[in-house]
């Protein structure tokens, strides 16, 4: 309630220690004023916050502030974002309200967990199983089934600095896209679908960061209504599923 800075730097010192919903509260604090915010994106900066605290929506709640600086200041310290297309809006609005949890229906969390594995488990991790090629889902936003369905239909609208996609075109013609995971004055590394590519700096012909994700559009559209409920209800669920 009192727009002062200091009780912004107060939210921040407060939030190393907190956990659960304590901590989700004391972040929704922290992105819903111009003055605060700056002392989060301030802690991003000097690492005393780990960028992967900011979900997708937190980072949204801070550019709708509508403050030019501290949206640049963010966009260098956290990633990129860009506005969904109206027609992939529309279909965010429908897979929300088809996936709106019904307390009549009947959903399997363990085939819910086996269709993690299979179409998500390539590139996440949850609860310690899974790829690294892309962010670990077990502390993420999960929870929030805004936050699953905006990632799932428009997964470059909000990129992570860290999960950017690389493109590499070296110079015997093959091309490379991934995340870079480690660099030195020799070699990259680079982390795709397939395979952990350690590749030298003398064989890129070019390099180029985009702004999308690893993880391309459409993943969802092969799986049956079901299929789709019992994934996301594994998803948000708050514990490991136990498999029979």
């Amino acid at each position: 309630l009192f727009d002062d800075p200091t009780v912004g730097q107060l939210l921040v010192q407060t939030l190393r220690h907190a956990r659960g919903d304590a901590r989700r509260a004391i972040l929704a604090s922290l992105v819903s004023r111009v003055t605060f915010a700056e002392k989060l994106v301030s802690a991003v900066e000097n690492n005393h916050v780990e960028v992967h605290d900011l979900s997708a929506s937190l980072v949204r709640s801070i550019h709708a502030l509508e403050d030019p600086t501290l949206s640049h200041r963010l966009t260098n310290a956290w990633g990129h974002v860009q506005e969904s297309s109206l027609e992939k809006k529309k279909r965010m609005q429908s897979l929300t309200a088809m996936l709106s949890p019904d307390p009549h229906e009947s959903l399997d969390l363990v085939m819910g967990r086996i269709l993690f594995k299979t179409h998500c488990g390539i590139c996440h991790k949850l609860y310690g199983e899974g790829g690294t090629l892309g962010p670990d889902l077990t502390g993420s936003g999960r929870h929030d089934l805004n936050y699953l369905v905006e990632n799932i239909i428009d997964p470059s609208a909000v990129v992570n600095r860290d999960w950017r996609l690389t493109v590499l075109r070296l110079i015997d013609g093959r091309v490379l896209s991934g995340v870079v995971i480690d660099e030195n004055e020799k070699t990259l590394t680079v982390l795709t679908q397939q395979e952990r590519a350690v590749v030298l700096l003398d064989e890129i012909e070019e390099r180029t960061l985009t702004n999308q994700s690893p993880m391309p559009d459409g993943l969802f559209e092969k799986l049956s209504e079901k299929q789709k409920k019992n994934l996301i209800a594994y998803l948000r669920h708050p514990t490991q599923v136990a498999i029979p």
